[in-house]
């Protein structure tokens, strides 16, 4: 569908259907492997899919939009939206990542479901990572970052309570993942979740409102949530930089710092991905490595003012994430030691 964009769909979208024409990928080539060499079912569904994302991007962006368009190919404001839903659906269950580190052969594989794609390049963090790269925290984007959050709180690591909650930061990746039928089993809470964790009460609230649905309506729920929406990004520097830039040399810099760890990324994920974000900190070896500090410290913070926002905005909706959020906030809070008169976000 990108293709169409340099086609001024934008601002006109009737372009899209002599734009469908002149496709790379010739029509014909596709109607001889889903039609039989029909042409017509192949060009009607491109200019549906492709009238569909102009309506919803209107959505988004609260443009106007001539329904018109939509009634000349045959469809409602409604179908649309439901088209797009089914195609976000299957966006997330096609997303099928095996890390190398799991092996099956021999590890748990019950414990290992929910990750989100790390390759840990060998037997133990670090094994190859040979003293990689220089500390993430150097820098005058990463400082500027931080000289920011430093303004509205900014804190040190209480690695006490760091160590004693780290497994449940897997565990809220894990929710905050595309719903699947292990997602909500109560051995994977009941093993993580104490009664005396600070995010108990919010996550068994939200497993109680969760077990009234069916997967298939909490699939809904999630891509209404996270895809149909910028209230909620789970991409952490999404709209906190300047430029896309700035942007592209934080999450470069991400990267590096869960490599310095001997953490090795998917290459179809961004790295402010915020489960993402979570299992590194579940999973990072931090002890007696004198750069743990100052990166998970950075970490931390990004996730915190990433979040703020988020949780507000899913608190005023009633968002049965928001639990999830605000169980989040709350664990994180309690990583850190603040200095007198300085104040964490709410």
């Amino acid at each position: 569908m990108s293709y169409f964009e340099g086609k001024n769909t934008t601002q006109n979208p009737d372009a899209i259907f002599p734009a469908i024409e002149e496709m790379r990928l010739p029509i014909e080539y596709l109607a001889n492997i889903f039609t039989a060499g029909d042409t017509e079912p192949v060009k009607g569904a491109l200019q549906r899919m492709a009238m569909m994302r102009s309506y919803m991007r209107s959505q988004v962006t609260q443009q106007p939009f001539d329904t018109s368009r939509l009634e000349r190919l045959g469809i409602t404001e409604r179908q649309t939206k439901d088209m797009y839903r089914l195609l976000g659906l299957a966006k997330y269950e096609d997303r099928f990542v095996i890390p190398t580190s799991h092996k099956e052969t021999y590890l748990d594989t019950y414990h290992a479901q929910g990750s989100t794609g790390y390759n840990y390049g060998g037997e133990h963090f670090g094994d190859n990572c040979e003293g990689c790269g220089v500390a993430v925290g150097s820098g005058k984007l990463v400082k500027k970052f931080i000289m920011r959050i430093s303004m509205e709180g900014f804190s040190v690591i209480n690695f006490d309570n760091f160590k004693k909650y780290q497994e449940s930061f897997g565990y809220m990746a894990q929710q905050l993942c595309f719903p699947e039928k292990l997602t909500f089993h109560p051995k994977t809470f009941e093993e993580t979740i104490s009664k005396d964790h600070p995010a108990y009460e919010d996550l068994v609230a939200f497993r109680n409102v969760m077990m009234t649905f069916s997967l298939s309506e909490i699939k809904a729920i999630y891509t209404d949530t996270f895809d149909f929406t910028k209230k909620a990004p789970l991409y952490m520097t999404y709209n906190k930089f300047d430029t896309q830039k700035e942007r592209g040399q934080m999450l470069a810099k991400l990267k590096v710092l869960y490599e310095m760890f001997g953490l090795e990324m998917v290459d179809n994920e961004l790295s402010d991905y915020l489960p993402l974000m979570l299992q590194f900190l579940q999973v990072a070896e931090w002890r007696n490595d004198p750069r743990a500090e100052e990166n998970i410290q950075l970490i931390i913070m990004i996730i915190e003012d990433g979040t703020y926002v988020m949780a507000n905005a899913l608190g005023e909706d009633n968002n049965p994430y928001a639990y999830v959020i605000q169980a989040l906030r709350k664990t994180l809070k309690l990583c850190l030691t603040s200095p007198k008169g300085v104040k964490h976000h709410a």
